[in-house]
């Protein structure tokens, strides 16, 4: 599976996960979603994501989703907008599951959370998700 499918289906399962825990007060789901890349290999298994939902948060999702496909346009950036301008509450919950990461204080949990024998590997699939990509360092003005 290619690396850049590999990170939409990471992203989207830390979104998820995030959105997921939001309030939550019980441990168990009531919906659990199941997210891997479409055409797995064995190397694609760190891929593979559980996300447990409560009821209620997974309405929200599909009538998020129902009414993006109601409305007519395109999928994309402006229907995106339309729909964040009509949803206030609901966009700033979904921008918030994306940007509400603290990717330091979560690698130093991960890392914390490692036995020493295994810390090494771990440390370099760290450093292999958030290394910058060359779209990264062009925007930043940087020559790859």
């Amino acid at each position: 599976m290619s690396e850049r499918n590999n990170q939409a289906v990471d992203r989207l399962a830390a979104a998820l996960h995030e959105l997921a825990y939001r309030g939550r007060i019980s441990l168990k789901p009531d919906v659990r979603m199941l997210i891997l890349p479409g055409s797995p290999v064995p190397e694609d298994v760190r891929h593979l994501h559980g996300v447990g939902l409560s009821a209620d948060m997974a309405d929200l999702l599909a009538d998020a989703i129902e009414h993006l496909l109601r409305s007519g346009e395109p999928i994309g950036h402006q229907a995106a907008t339309d729909f964040a301008r009509s949803n206030p509450e609901l966009a700033q919950d979904v921008a918030s599951a994306f940007t509400g990461l603290d990717m330091d204080a979560l690698a130093r949990t991960v890392l914390n959370d490692t036995a020493p024998d295994d810390r090494a590997a771990v440390t370099r699939a760290l450093d292999a998700m958030f290394r910058p990509t060359q779209d990264d360092q062009q925007e930043d003005g940087d020559d790859a």
